[in-house]
């Protein structure tokens, strides 16, 4: 962890039930970076900041071109702070929801090239070591629309790392604890159950299905009926 780097926090381009993420500019360098910094009202419950010291350490890992780089752990006044990765564009869901607004339905190759990306990323991270060489068993848990990045220049990175499942985290996970959009868990997840990679590429099934249908698979106000 680190105070060294300073930012610039040019606007809030995000805020999900853990964090916020800002678009900033490093001054040292002057480049656009991403800042997710944990919500101050979770800063103090050390689950939560487990959690994000599981992502940083997770994340600072992985190198790989379908993944969104996290580069720095530190301290913004008495906030973590990730600093990571820009990606100038829009996530798969804001894609999802103009498709589903306007009858857009994405061309076959594309939605196919989307879903190729998305998977080399997880493989690799599925795949990753640490510096000993001994596999970090990661799972991402969380694959889903929103953490599914898209640039204007054609990149397709997967981000939010912050319910991943590896040897290396610090919190662990309670027995039938449900975690993740119950709409793309996969049956073992939903059942509270344990889990493996396929659960992510079952994720990564739904998504592609709903990228070549402009609809969502499961979809029901009530969250226990898409459970069911």
């Amino acid at each position: 962890m680190t105070e060294g780097t300073q930012y610039q926090i040019i606007d809030r381009i995000d805020v999900g039930g853990m964090a916020e993420i800002f678009r900033a500019r490093n001054l040292d360098t002057g480049e656009v970076m991403a800042i997710k910094r944990i919500l101050p009202a979770l800063g103090q419950q050390s689950e939560f900041v487990d959690m994000f010291v599981d992502e940083a350490a997770i994340c600072m890992f992985l190198k790989h071109k379908n993944i969104v780089r996290v580069y720095q752990l530190g301290m913004m006044g008495d906030d973590l702070f990730l600093s990571m990765e820009y990606v100038a564009g829009i996530n798969l869901r804001e894609l999802l929801n103009f498709a589903n607004q306007y009858d857009y339905h994405l061309p076959v190759s594309e939605a196919v090239l989307i879903a190729i990306q998305i998977l080399d990323g997880l493989e690799y991270a599925h795949n990753c070591c640490d510096d000993d060489g001994e596999p970090l068993h990661i799972i991402h848990r969380d694959v889903s629309p929103p953490n599914i990045l898209l640039g204007y220049n054609g990149d397709v990175k997967i981000t939010d790392f912050g319910l991943v499942k590896a040897k290396t985290q610090m919190t662990k996970t309670v027995p039938g604890l449900i975690k993740g959009k119950f709409s793309y868990l996969s049956p073992e997840a939903a059942y509270g159950e344990s889990i493996d990679i396929r659960s992510d590429i079952y994720a990564v099934g739904i998504l592609l299905w709903e990228m070549l249908t402009s609809r969502p698979l499961y979809s029901d106000p009530v969250e226990m009926k898409i459970l069911d």
